[in-house]
């Protein structure tokens, strides 16, 4: 009996009629924990910036096991991203005019010196927790 049939019920679950393609939470807690990994590391490399990290990881956050709610090294990175999704990312340029982005670029490095030492701490104790 197929999943989108309604007729579908506990007991068919439970006798392997239903299935459902998805990856397991363990493999899928593995990928964002390894993502997580290499972006932090990149982020305190140098190779990439915060206001580019800060809503990738606050993205990752959500499947990764055992983070309560208002973590404190994650909540930092929500910070950050709030206080700068007004800004052009790497992603969202080609969207913005060529003006704008010049006239913007003092306030993104204001800002990201500003999540460079706001984001620091918790990005390596992250990647202590996570690494």
């Amino acid at each position: 009996m197929p999943a989108s049939d309604p007729e579908w019920t506990l007991s068919d679950v439970q006798a392997g009629e239903i299935f459902v393609d998805r990856q397991s939470l363990n493999e899928q807690e593995q990928l964002a924990r390894q993502q997580l990994t290499v972006l932090l590391r990149s982020v305190l490399d140098g190779q990439c910036s915060y206001l580019e990290a800060a809503p990738q990881i606050v993205g990752l956050r959500s499947s990764l096991g055992g983070v309560r709610e208002f973590d404190e090294d994650f909540r930092v990175f929500v910070v950050i991203s709030s206080e700068t999704d007004n800004l052009p990312t790497q992603m969202t340029r080609h969207l913005w005019s060529e003006r704008a982005v010049q006239e913007l670029e003092p306030d993104m490095a204001k800002y990201e010196k500003w999540a460079n030492n706001l984001g620091s701490k918790s990005c390596s104790a992250l990647l202590a927790r996570f690494g």
